[in-house]
């Protein structure tokens, strides 16, 4: 299939109407209660966007709302509080292969499904156990996303469950020395829309090593030896994060400074995540002459106006910076 085609070219045009459009609300998920199991029938009721919404407005309400202020437990006198603009001073990364989106077939399946997630695909680069990753979530969500793990692909559950990215901080505020190693999964960069941080949450680092106390280095898994138990893990660490301002959502303003460990901050989007979602790409030199020749390179650019930069990685207020050297097509995002 060319990612030209007709049927993509649909898609993306109905996804991007679809998105425009103001989401309805979902009272039913957003009222329910910690831990709650979000009844099945929501899935076959409502769009996923309004699920992960609803989802995400619900975070922030169990965490930030008035009646609910941050803990913060103790402080060193080294380690201030930041009151950080994260709708301002933040965007949205995913870092992919070149590979992915040069090779024609790879690339047809982000134009006709979007990104997607281990429970959707069956591979990741990061913890292959999607069970162990559904538990995760839930707790991320503060909610059972479903009563038992389904893991049938085509599992609508599935497309609400976050897709993993990260968390760029660009306004002038150091928050401590921190080097992160995404390129591991690739130099080509999505930079995001602002409004998908509405069905955004975030952590101050990966997600699944603020849970690495339930691990144990029993077993290979693709980015080292590890192996979950289940029955010893407590749900509520992930919350005690959010109150902790170390995790939260992008209404926040809060964020604790501290040297973070090696990593990156990570942003989890909740439901679809298209094209359509993509601000601009940016892309090394050295890549450039394969990308700018793919089909991929001519859909986004051609048919989605999708603005494409070269950049370069540099260092400023102790985190990496991401610099963009020169506009290689389209206009600028706004």
């Amino acid at each position: 299939m060319r990612p030209t085609s007709g049927l993509g070219l649909a898609l993306g045009l109905l996804c991007s109407l679809l998105q425009a459009a103001p989401l309805e609300p979902v009272p039913e998920l957003s009222g329910l209660d910690r831990g709650a199991t979000v009844p099945a029938e929501l899935y076959q009721l409502h769009d996923t966007h309004a699920l992960a919404q609803a989802l995400v407005e619900r975070v922030f309400r169990l965490t930030r709302a008035k009646d609910t202020r941050p803990k913060l437990g103790p402080l060193k006198r080294t380690e201030p509080v930041h009151h950080f603009d994260l709708q301002k001073d933040a965007r949205l990364l995913m870092h992919l292969k070149l590979e992915a989106v040069t090779d024609p077939q790879r690339f047809s399946g982000y134009v006709t499904r979007g990104f997607l997630n281990l429970h959707q695909t069956g591979s990741t680069g990061g913890l292959d156990k999607p069970e162990v990753r559904a538990l995760l979530e839930d707790d991320l969500a503060l909610l059972r996303l479903e009563e038992e793990y389904n893991p049938d692909p085509s599992n609508r559950v599935h497309e609400l469950r976050p897709k993993y990215l990260v968390l760029d901080l660009t306004g002038e505020v150091v928050v401590g020395g921190r080097r992160h190693d995404a390129a591991h999964y690739g130099n080509l960069v999505f930079v995001f829309k602002e409004q998908v941080k509405q069905r955004a949450t975030w952590t101050y680092r990966d997600s699944l090593d603020l849970v690495q106390a339930h691990f144990q280095p029993t077993i290979q898994l693709s980015f080292g030896v590890w192996t979950f138990d289940e029955e010893k893990y407590r749900t509520g660490v992930l919350e005690e994060y959010y109150r902790l301002c170390l995790a939260g959502t992008f209404e926040d303003a809060l964020l604790r400074a501290r040297p973070y460990p090696q990593g990156y901050l990570e942003a989890q989007v909740w439901g679809p995540l298209e094209l359509s979602d993509v601000n601009h790409v940016l892309v090394l030199e050295a890549e450039l002459p394969a990308f700018s020749e793919s089909q991929a390179f001519q859909y986004l650019t051609e048919r989605l106006g999708i603005p494409v930069y070269t950049y370069e990685m540099a260092t400023r207020w102790d985190r990496p910076e991401y610099r963009t050297l020169r506009r290689v097509s389209g206009s600028d995002p706004d």
